[in-house]
């Protein structure tokens, strides 16, 4: 397993350091998803870093973020892990048809 990365660039700490290069060197169809309540990852620098990395680059993105959605992508009030959602907590509103019309709309 990769250790964690903090990228100064771009204050997102992952397990893909030097993130935004690399996603400006994809030429695919890319759906980036983010939960708005996500208490891991901040989502506007996220979606900075995807809308950088598509302006300058070949990815064509198309970027969702979802509101009372924590970073498993669980319907959640704060999105903090202290919530202590149980299991089989239901997917957040749109997820999963946001997937569907997204794949839908690739061509074939």
């Amino acid at each position: 397993a990769g250790a964690m990365a903090f990228d100064e660039e771009t204050n997102l700490a992952g397990m893909y350091p030097k993130m935004e290069e690399a996603l400006r060197s994809l030429s695919i169809p890319v759906l980036a998803l983010s939960g708005r309540v996500d208490t891991l990852v901040d989502w506007r620098a996220a979606q900075a870093l995807y809308d950088r990395a598509a302006q300058d680059g070949l990815m064509q993105l198309t970027s969702v973020v979802l509101p009372g959605c924590n970073h498993s992508m669980q319907q959640s009030v704060t999105g903090s892990e202290a919530e202590n959602l149980p299991p089989g907590t239901p997917l957040c509103a749109g997820y999963l048809e946001t997937m569907e019309t997204w794949l839908e709309s690739l061509p074939s």
